[in-house]
């Protein structure tokens, strides 16, 4: 989820402007680094094993409790719209989940 954020975030910096493109990059950079926190923590609490990652993946593929969010994440990824990616991503999504 986080990474995809990144990716969307980083698709729209493509060249829309300075407005668009620098505030999409500055939140591709900060949901780079949420990703990067929540993976850091997960290998701290298994001793660097890896085991709880590869259990949050398993968990994100399979519990049929994030499939709809995995679904909405998904389909983000293949717009193209880079406003219609913007509103969704930015506004509502991640207002949604992490807020």
């Amino acid at each position: 989820m986080w990474m995809a954020a990144n990716s969307n975030n980083c698709y729209i910096t493509v060249g829309w402007g300075t407005a668009i493109t620098q505030a999409t990059m500055f939140h591709a950079n900060d949901r780079l680094g949420i990703a990067q926190y929540l993976s850091r923590i997960g290998l701290i609490l298994d001793r660097n094993q890896g085991d709880s990652c590869c259990e949050r993946r398993r968990t994100w593929l399979t519990h049929p409790a994030w499939q709809g969010v995995r679904r909405a994440t998904e389909n983000l990824m293949v717009t193209r719209d880079w406003f219609e990616l913007f509103v969704a991503q930015n506004l509502v999504f991640a207002s949604l989940l992490c807020h």
